[in-house]
């Protein structure tokens, strides 16, 4: 204890010495470190990193108890759209019933909240308020105060308000102040520019003032036919701006290069000529690129028919574009990634360098190919590459931060776990792939019936035992999800436990009974919405698993159904499994179902349905009913040929 005491101190004395050697040694003028400047989040965010990511952990947009996650896909919107629907219905009732509100609904003073006012009088409006309402980017309102003004304001003004008409171009964005809406609406693949009167007034115009004036009315128009891709508008108001020598901004410049491949789509124009080209005008005129010129170009070298030439392309830009210091966005990334893959597998090293060096960046927002990002990769890794590797990486780039954020639309996030959980499934063990599916579902994603179907499809080459194990698993998902409605799901399904588990097992668990009884609910429940797309063959292997494990009465509402319904079926059974039912009936005494296969026999025309008529009529277990029943399936006179 006394030496453990004694080198403590010794320690302490020497750390003490070097502190005093230290500061007697070194100059007597503080040094202050630089500034850093702290955002007001900074230290929660520094604090966040301390605690461990949580895989389970989803985001709190639906519920507040982790038990009211939801378990169908139908659900996540519902959940998420109700609450947005409560607040729609709030702003509807707000606008329509301002009268009703006090003119102070909070303090202090926000100006969301205040109710809207309408103005009928030129006394109560006025250019400073027209400027107001154009940053608030209301087009209605603003063009409402225009009217009353009748013209009288400023080129400045009249020029803002041209680039707020141009950008809405006659469309409504409320819901920007829904984000759960727009994360689950479907992309606006709306690409025509509807020539309204107002802007076409304000355009032509501006275009007749002082030079200046000009050129930004000229650059505005040539945004917004590029915003709606209306290429040829674009090409036509951009030669005219050369031939003119009228100064483009950097935003022009970027809807051109945007637009380069519906401009020499089906035409003998050189597209790496176009490309630079362009970049000559922009260094002609002084005009600096940033980050979506060089996203917008490689989407262009995306679409080039020779790969060799795209890569020729894509290494040239990088190396201009790394030179003026210009940092890349995840849609950089995208494409550069995109255009790397096409050299084939020999491409891997370097397709896969790229991904590391994504992953020591930090992203934010800058492109609307950012969001389409993470899909489109792992779209590329899991279908050209195949690679586990590769996979897991750029799912740690997802998870890392916020990153998962850039998934802004519910398409997207469906694509990227889709394909990913497809690429564990083709490139693990089932039980690695549950382990991962266990971490992802339903938290992050609910399988579509396609990836279920695939999982299921993946058990056909483990054992008996491993089969039993995990299919009753993914059986429990498959109802809690209710994806039981596909005819491909179930069929797989039943074929599984018809050709692994049953030769292997009879008679079945009850476990599996009750999954071939819930496939028959589900197709009958089907069936009677309209669905006809369900074959007899799927039925007959319902009706085997049922006839192996004693479930005559179940058996009988099976075979039944084919009997009363058969033209609603596809004829999809065949002799040989249509004979191993009978066979299975006859063994076990059915004679009941015996007879409704002997129907289902007559109905489809097998040629050897007197053969089994005549295995009925000879069998000791064949009653006075089950003789009347056999007479009208196939008539007396039949049956007096057989006694004879």
């Amino acid at each position: 204890m006394n030496n453990l005491k004694q080198i403590l101190y010794s320690r302490h004395s020497w750390s003490q010495v070097k502190r005093l050697q230290s500061s007697s040694s070194s100059d007597s003028c503080i040094k202050i470190p630089r500034r850093i400047e702290r955002g007001p989040t900074d230290i929660l965010y520094a604090l966040g990193q301390t605690v461990p990511k949580d895989v389970l952990s989803t985001s709190v947009k639906y519920y507040d108890d982790p038990f009211l996650i939801p378990t169908k896909k139908a659900d996540y919107r519902i959940y998420a759209l109700a609450r947005e629907s409560g607040k729609k219905t709030a702003t509807w009732i707000f606008k329509q019933h301002a009268d009703l509100f006090p003119n102070n609904l909070s303090d202090p003073k926000i100006e969301a909240f205040m109710p809207p006012v309408k103005y009928t009088d030129k006394s109560q409006v006025s250019e400073e308020l027209l400027l107001d309402t154009i940053s608030r980017c209301n087009a209605s309102k603003s063009l409402e105060i225009y009217n009353l003004l009748e013209d009288n304001v400023s080129n400045e003004t009249k020029q803002a308000l041209l680039e707020l008409f141009c950008y809405y171009n006659d469309t409504t964005y409320e819901n920007e102040f829904f984000p759960d809406e727009r994360f689950f609406m479907k992309k606006d693949y709306r690409k025509s520019w509807t020539h309204d009167p107002e802007i076409e007034k304000l355009y032509q115009f501006l275009i007749t003032q002082d030079s200046a004036t000009a050129a930004l009315a000229y650059n505005t128009m040539l945004c917004a036919y590029g915003k709606w891709k209306q290429a040829g508008e674009v090409w036509s108001l951009y030669n005219k701006c050369l031939k003119e020598d009228i100064p483009l901004s950097i935003t022009s410049f970027n809807y051109i290069l945007a637009s380069i491949t519906q401009r020499i789509a089906g035409s003998a124009i050189n597209h790496k000529t176009v490309i630079y080209s362009i970049f000559a005008a922009m260094t002609a005129r002084g005009v600096y690129p940033n980050v979506i010129t060089l996203n917008n170009t490689l989407k262009s070298v995306c679409s080039m028919v020779s790969a060799s030439l795209a890569r020729s392309v894509l290494n040239h830009l990088l190396k201009e574009f790394r030179r003026l210091n210009i940092k890349f966005s995840l849609g950089t990334y995208c494409y550069i990634l995109q255009i790397i893959c096409r050299g084939g597998d020999e491409s891997y090293n370097s397709f896969m360098d790229t991904l590391r060096t994504m992953s020591k960046e930090r992203f934010t927002l800058e492109h609307l190919s950012d969001t389409n990002c993470f899909a489109k990769v792992m779209e590329i890794i899991s279908i050209r590459y195949v690679d586990r590797a590769a996979g897991d990486l750029l799912h740690k780039i997802v998870l890392t931060d916020d990153n998962y954020k850039f998934m802004m639309n519910a398409i997207y996030m469906n694509n990227y776990y889709s394909r990913y959980v497809t690429l564990i499934l083709s490139t693990s063990t089932i039980s690695e792939f549950y382990e991962c599916y266990r971490n992802i579902v339903p938290m992050m994603y609910i399988p579509d019936n396609d990836v279920m179907t695939k999982i299921i499809v993946s058990l056909k080459s483990y054992s008996p035992e491993v089969v039993m194990e995990y299919l009753l698993k993914f059986w429990l998902d498959i109802k809690k999800h209710e994806l039981t409605i596909n005819i491909n799901l179930i069929s797989t399904v039943i074929d599984l436990i018809h050709t692994v588990i049953l030769p292997t097992n009879p008679p079945l668990t009850e476990l599996f009974v009750e999954v071939a009884l819930s496939c028959f609910n589900s197709i009958k429940n089907e069936m009677e919405k309209g669905n006809n797309s369900f074959g007899t063959a799927v039925m007959g292997q319902i009706a085997l698993l049922l006839l192996y494990n004693d479930r005559m009465a179940e058996a009988s509402q099976v075979l039944t159904m084919i009997t009363k319904s058969f033209a609603l079926f596809l004829p999809t059974m065949e002799e040989t499994q249509l004979n191993t039912l009978f066979e299975t009936c006859v063994s076990k005494g059915y004679m009941t179902q015996a007879l409704l296969v002997l129907e289902i026999c007559i109905i489809a025309e097998f040629e050897h349905a007197a053969e089994l008529a005549k295995t009925l009529y000879s069998n000791p277990k064949l009653n006075d009913v089950h003789r009347d029943k056999l007479i009208e399936l196939v008539g007396k006179a039949a049956l007096d040929t057989l006694d004879k």
